[in-house]
């Protein structure tokens, strides 16, 4: 939510019209998804409502897992076990805005509606680095990660609170910054908390990332995105691995702030696919 609000102030302020257009794409199914009409905000949590309630519906839509091999004396190999991906997701829904198809059963804006939530759940979720990495391992404790630990969620942790009990649902929480839920569609206060949230980042962070904003985003750039998150998933996430199931605290400052900065990075990144997917459809 953070990060789609980020988004939603970064195309108010740049680019309206594209603003004005992904609330017109939204709006079809707003009513079956407890959404406020005038933000895209609610809409980044659709897709991970879908695969709760409808067994894990798109499940593998919602990560790269760029599998590393880490703690390993020898090389292992690796097997690809995912026959989908968020590139491969991202790649359809480029597809769908730039030449919709017509069908009886879908109507090409009920299509373009539904994709258009996971489009936006998908950049939020690989600013994630556990969505774009996963440990391998045949020498650490035992060998019992030589299958992977799923993006971390084999790796349980001391319980922190929250519900976070594993390496996953820790980053998840931002290193355990940001892990209250908020009913839906928000209410004022809940929608003015997390455009506080979104503000502070943005200044906080203003000075450390100038991304280049008048350049467009394209799936080939997206695959040097996911290589710079996954580069610090490798480098940071798995740090601290000898300490595990313990966190230090000093690991806890650290990934709350690369969270934080990856949650500004992802909002900007977000507005710029946003703009590009409706270029496509030449209604901006």
């Amino acid at each position: 939510m953070i990060i789609s609000q980020i988004a939603e102030d970064e195309l108010k302020e740049k680019n309206p019209k594209a603003f004005e257009r992904a609330i017109e794409v939204l709006k079809p199914l707003r009513r079956f998804f407890y959404e406020n009409e005038d933000s895209i905000i609610e809409s980044s949590l659709i897709p991970d409502h879908i695969k709760d309630e409808h067994f894990h519906f798109m499940a593998n839509s919602h990560a790269v897992l760029d599998l590393i091999a880490y703690k390993n004396s020898t090389p292992i190999s690796i097997p690809s076990y995912l026959s989908n991906d968020s590139r491969d997701t991202l790649k359809m829904i480029e597809n769908v805005f730039k030449e919709p198809t017509s069908t009886k059963q879908v109507p090409p804006h009920l299509v373009k509606s539904l994709l258009l939530r996971y489009a936006i759940h998908i950049i939020g979720d690989l600013h994630q680095p556990l969505h774009v990495v996963s440990m391998w391992s045949d020498k650490y404790k035992g060998g019992i990660f030589k299958n992977g630990d799923i993006g971390g969620y084999k790796v349980s942790l001391e319980n922190q609170g929250s519900g976070v009990s594993n390496l996953h649902t820790f980053w998840d929480s931002a290193g355990l910054g940001y892990s209250q839920r908020f009913p839906t569609p928000l209410n004022h206060q809940d929608k003015q908390y997390i455009k506080s949230i979104a503000d502070k980042l943005k200044t906080k962070f203003n000075d450390e990332h100038n991304d280049n904003q008048s350049e467009d985003w394209s799936l080939q750039k997206l695959e040097e995105e996911i290589s710079e998150i996954a580069r610090i998933g490798e480098n940071d996430v798995y740090s601290e691995i000898e300490s595990f199931p313990r966190v230090p605290k000093n690991y806890i400052t650290k990934s709350r702030k690369t969270c934080e900065r990856l949650m500004v990075v992802g909002g900007k990144r977000l507005a710029r696919m946003l703009i590009h997917f409706f270029k496509l459809e030449k209604s901006i």
